[in-house]
C-alpha cells in the first residue's frame, strides 16, 4: 500500500550505498510530532538527499508522495519506490 506523508525533516543521515543500490535514511516529524523513519532509495537518496542535508538546519517540510508504509522490527517505516515523489518545502494551502 502506498500513500502520501508531510512532515518536517529533522534528521539526514549519511549516505549508504553498494555496487546494487544507495539508500538514506530520513527522519521526519508529523503534525502529530510522531517520528517517522524514510528510507530513500536509489536517486531519491543520492540527489533529493543530499538537498535536504543541506536544508536540515532550516527545518525544511517535506512532502513525500506514493511511499510504502511497513512495519519492521515492531517499527513503522516509511520507504520510497521509483515513482515516489518528494517535494521540498512545498506550497501548502
Amino acid at each position: 500500500m502506498s500513500f502520501d506523508v508531510v512532515g518536517i525533516v529533522i534528521t539526514v543521515k549519511s549516505i549508504f550505498s553498494n555496487p546494487t543500490s544507495k539508500r538514506r535514511k530520513v527522519i521526519i516529524v508529523n503534525k502529530e510530532f510522531d517520528q517517522l523513519l524514510v528510507t530513500l532509495r536509489g536517486d531519491l537518496a543520492e540527489i533529493e538527499g543530499a538537498s535536504l542535508k543541506i536544508l536540515k538546519d532550516t527545518k525544511p517540510v517535506v512532502a513525500l508522495l506514493s511511499v510504502i508504509g511497513r512495519n519492521y522490527l515492531g517499527e513503522f517505516q516509511l520507504s520510497t519506490k521509483s515513482s515516489t515523489l518528494v517535494l521540498m518545502n512545498p506550497e501548502i494551502p
